[in-house]
């Protein structure tokens, strides 16, 4: 008899947001109670012992009984939230289990006193067999089968979630499924997955990429297998699905979605399956690593089947583990059943953030940018996660806090404990950090619109537009977000299909009928969804929290000096905001500061911090980006060929950081050795700062480097936070009209805007026109993604021209001006023009040498004028 584990995760919805003190019930298969737990500060119960077969069950491929054991989970209703009961938790012996609940709010679980959602997980009397792995080889529907490609008419501007390198972009054969050489993969933030085969009408769900991954891993293989088989297994997996969305598999046929979870011809996913914490610790470390082939840039089609009831070209799941149980490498198992020139690649961009692994562990006595990173992160994770005690200073020093506080994180979230942030440890809390960060910005758009106490009593319907549909579109979309059967909107003030099918799904979710009319009935279930939801807002949990009592002129004490110095800090971003003395008096200086910033984040605007201008106070100061102007001082010797340490490392950091925008400036292996590649980067860098280019790093070559490395750090407004939409006014809508006006000048498809800081039809029509430019979802709404690829392009682009220019140090022989490419064919079929702006697929106007030309100017334009200010 073997024993397993298992734990629960209780969050609200689909959100990170922990529920602490929910009672959680374990039953064996005829309802018994075997244990009684509780959820932590965190929303996590201990791991409970319970009964499964052994490991020997599910090593033997040839084993007829079961190779895991099932049982239910029942968690009682708590607070505003409904229960839940899951059905089929697996637990297999020796292996440590964690099972996913979400509760959702009462009023979007049903109409009831106490709501209970249902999950039935597939167990082997259901859908999957899990006495044998289920076939996964795809021989009916292979790529290459005509079966998927009986519509010839492929869609135009089709979504490629920005895993593209814009500046790559060409065109490729979709039939084929064959993506063209010259694509860079990046990492997606979500994975769409369907929920059933593809011509099914099935429910779509968006799920995190490494969550997506560990959640198939789970459940294509088990757990109990040696090291060497999960690991080949699962670079398959991570191949198989950015093989899919690398070459637009699904959605260039019409299909709103990445991949299904059929096995016919996809990979298995399980809606809120069973995650195992050997694999998903494993999926931690190698998330970003694929499979590809010598001379190809698309990431390799790794078709596998089980091997015991279905023989295919590929892996053989059985196989791999056979093989590793003889002493294969994962890199082996791979050979023995693809071809011997596949490779495993590591990814080095991401759509969810800009922070990427520097490449070295950071550890106690570490002192740099990427500490302050990660501390800014820890400190933002810890008003969700409070059991993750907060770091005093963010001031760049790994020291005994940050080490404790990095601990901590690590025990809640499943990672070895060791204090040191490594590649996994990074990229978890980047992770954390971009969800949690996420649920407070769709709180702050809700304050934006202006979703107040009283709800509207105007109906409103298919065709209508306006002020009352964009609230409604905030409030499906923030309903969505708690429960994944409500289908998210373009925000576009417009009531059109796709809004109605989701007032449909809402009315049906909450016990209304659905006829997609939106009247008195339905705007009060979604006010009291919006205002259950917001009483746990995680601004509510931010320290320090708010005293109580209202500061305005003529308080005088600790509070307003808190407020004064994180105002002052803030301003730093903000110029609006006038400097302060910090004195802990509130006279009319910090009276016009308070209005100052009340008008920027859309408060009321009377200069008084109550509660609310209070938290968006603190919320703004804790959530803004790490400090800038912060690096190494040079280190008292000079670098080259030969040296070897932590400045090295460094240089290398920088030096990586600054050849994703100088496409001159080849990236080098971090590893705190000065060798040839480090050389050459250093040489190319001193030629485009115009010094010396020797190749050795001095005090005059190390600061100038800095000093353009952290220009490239600060070198942009920062995104305020709240999505800019029709509607909206102010001083960041003056920034886009003027960012769209410049870049105009390059992009004469663009059209131009009064700088009036009024969000109108025409600024919205530009700001499509720019997202279907430059490869993003056109909705109309500058969210983050627009925001960044606004200001990115911007700084590329000369402002008063539109055209890069050169400095005589960097320009050598060529010409100070540069035309732009900007004689553009008639986008005709509606396709998008793509890049950083450098090419347009469907176009033969601009050939590749000038797309090449133009981007290497640009880039060096960039890396002058941000050393420089020229």
């Amino acid at each position: 008899m073997g024993t397993g584990f298992l734990r629960v995760q209780v969050t609200s919805g689909m959100s990170i947001v922990p529920v602490s003190g929910a009672r959680v019930f374990i039953k064996d298969l005829s309802g018994n109670v075997l244990n009684e737990l509780s959820t932590d500060e965190n929303g996590f119960t201990s791991y409970a012992e319970l009964f499964a077969p052994e490991a020997v069950a599910s090593d033997n491929a040839n084993y007829e009984g079961l190779p895991n054991a099932y049982y239910n989970i029942h968690v009682a209703p708590i607070d505003i939230y409904g229960g839940a009961d899951v059905y089929n938790a697996e637990v297999f012996d020796g292996i440590k289990s964690t099972q996913p609940v979400y509760l959702y709010p009462k009023e979007v679980a049903s109409g009831t006193e106490a709501p209970v959602d249902e999950l039935y997980l597939p167990n082997e009397q259901g859908v999957r067999a899990r006495n044998g792995i289920d076939p996964n080889s795809i021989p009916a529907e292979s790529p290459f089968n005509p079966t998927l490609l009986s519509d010839p008419s492929l869609p135009s501007n089709v979504s490629t979630h920005n895993l593209l390198r814009n500046d790559e972009l060409s065109d490729f054969n979709s039939r084929a499924g064959r993506a063209a050489e010259g694509y860079t993969v990046k990492i997606p933030e979500y994975v769409t997955v369907h929920l059933g085969t593809y011509q099914s009408d099935a429910q779509n769900v968006s799920v995190p990429f490494r969550d997506y991954i560990a959640n198939v891993a789970s459940h294509e293989i088990y757990p109990t297998w040696h090291t060497a088989a999960l690991y080949a297994n699962i670079y398959c997996h991570i191949s198989f699905v950015l093989n899919r969305i690398y070459t637009v598999w699904y959605r260039s046929r019409g299909y709103n979605f990445d991949i299904t979870n059929s096995t016919s011809t996809d990979q298995f996913f399980v809606y809120g399956g069973t995650i195992f914490d050997n694999i998903d610790s494993i999926v931690d470390e190698i998330f970003d690593i694929y499979c590809r082939r010598e001379g190809h840039r698309e990431p390799y089609f790794t078709e596998y089947c089980d091997g015991l009831k279905v023989h295919c070209p590929g892996l053989w799941q059985w196989g791999s583990e056979e093989l590793a149980t003889a002493g294969y490498t994962p890199l082996q198992i791979l050979h023995y059943y693809y071809p011997e020139d596949l490779r495993l690649v590591e990814a080095t961009e991401f759509t969810a953030t800009n922070e990427t692994y520097p490449g070295y562990p950071l550890s106690r006595g570490s002192n740099n940018y990427d500490v302050k990173i990660m501390q800014a992160y820890l400190n933002r994770i810890t008003a969700n996660y409070p059991g993750i005690p907060k770091i005093p200073n963010v001031d760049g020093v790994f020291g005994a806090s940050t080490e404790e506080s990095v601990r901590v994180f690590q025990q809640v979230f499943g990672l070895p404990v060791t204090g040191e942030i490594d590649k996994s440890t990074w990229y978890k809390i980047t992770q954390i950090y971009v969800a949690v960060k996420k649920l407070a910005e769709l709180t702050g758009e809700g304050e934006f619109i202006g979703i107040g106490q009283t709800p509207p009593t105007t109906t409103i319907r298919l065709g209508s537009k306006g002020e009352y549909v964009a609230q409604l579109q905030f409030l499906l979309n923030y309903a969505a977000y708690f429960n994944s059967a409500i289908p998210t909107v373009v925000e576009d003030s417009t009531f059109g299909q796709t809004t109605q099918d989701a007032v449909k799904a809402f009315q049906s979710e909450t016990g209304l009928t659905p006829d997609g009319v939106v009247g008195p009935g339905t705007w009060r279930k979604l006010y009291e969804l919006y205002w259950e939801i917001n009483k746990t807002d995680p601004l509510s949990l931010l320290e320090p929290a708010y005293p109580g009592v209202a500061l305005r002129i003529g308080s005088k004490n600790d509070n307003v000096r808190l407020i004064q110095q994180y105002l002052n800090k803030i301003g730093e971003t903000y110029p609006t905001i006038p400097a302060l003395t910090v004195d802990g008096s509130f006279g009319n200086g910090t009276y016009n500061a308070v209005i100052a910033f009340q008008k920027l984040f859309g408060l009321t605007q009377d200069g008084v911090v109550g509660k609310d201008t209070w938290n968006k106070i603190v919320y703004a100061y804790q959530d803004s980006a790490p400090e800038d102007g912060y690096t190494e001082p040079y280190p008292g010797h000079v670098l080259k060929v030969g040296v070897s340490d932590q400045y090295v490392s460094i240089l290398q950091d920088h030096i990586n950081r600054l050849s994703k925008s100088l496409p001159s400036v080849p990236p080098v292996t971090i590893d705190g050795k000065f060798g040839a590649g480090t050389q050459a980067a250093v040489i190319e860098l001193q030629k485009l700062l115009g010094i010396t280019a020797d190749g050795v790093v001095g005090q005059t070559t190390w600061d100038k480097i800095a000093t353009l490395y952290l220009g490239q750090q600060k070198y942009a407004p920062p995104y305020p936070g709240t999505a800019l939409r029709q509607g909206s006014r102010g001083p960041d809508v003056v920034t886009v009209q003027k960012y769209i006006n410049a870049i105009a000048k390059a992009y004469p498809t663009l059209p131009t805007l009064t700088e009036d800081g009024v969000f109108g039809s025409g600024t919205r029509d530009a700001v499509i026109r720019f997202q279907q430019i430059f490869g993003l979802g056109a909705d109309g709404v500058v969210g983050g993604t627009t925001w960044n690829k606004l200001v990115s392009i911007y700084n590329i682009l000369d402002p008063t021209g539109g055209i890069p220019k050169l400095s005589s140090a960097a320009s050598g022989a060529r010409s100070a001006e540069y035309h732009a490419p900007v004689s553009r064919a008639a986008d005709t079929n509606g396709a998008a023009e793509t890049g950083d702006g450098y090419a347009n697929v469907n176009s033969q106007t601009v050939s590749s040498a000038e797309v090449k030309n133009f981007s290497d100017r640009a880039a060096i334009f960039l890396a002058i004028r941000l050393f420089t200010g020229y």
